[in-house]
């Protein structure tokens, strides 16, 4: 399955039952895609967005305490296809400056000193 198949056919909430491999895969696929498509077109992409959750505190995920919070792509606190998609996204397009963008960051995260640190 790749990543349009994925959006076009696929429920989101039914990506619990894809294994990491599978969103992996899908990720990657994607990542490659439109990486090479805007190779030194673009100089920063957002790899994730909106994948903060609704309190500021964390990631949405596989498991929410707040069923807003679904995302498939953190199980608890595994983060390995975020931090993946990065790894990925660095070696499409070394130059880009790639970022985490959160819809919380601007307005639960203020003033707070929040980060999240990937070794690429």
């Amino acid at each position: 399955m790749d990543f349009r198949d994925w959006l076009m056919n696929g429920n989101q909430h039914k990506s619990t039952t894809l294994s990491l491999p599978e969103l992996l895969s899908i990720l990657t696929n994607y990542i490659d895609t439109a990486g090479q498509r805007y190779k030194g077109k673009i100089a920063i992409w957002a790899v994730f967005n909106e994948v903060v959750n609704g309190a500021g505190n964390g990631f949405r995920n596989r498991q929410p305490e707040n069923p807003n919070d679904y995302s498939p792509w953190v199980n608890g606190r595994d983060t390995s296809l975020i931090e993946a998609s990065f790894r990925e996204a660095r070696k499409t397009d070394p130059q880009a400056i790639l970022i985490l963008n959160g819809l919380q960051c601007g307005r639960k995260w203020a003033g707070r000193r929040q980060s999240y640190s990937i070794t690429l």
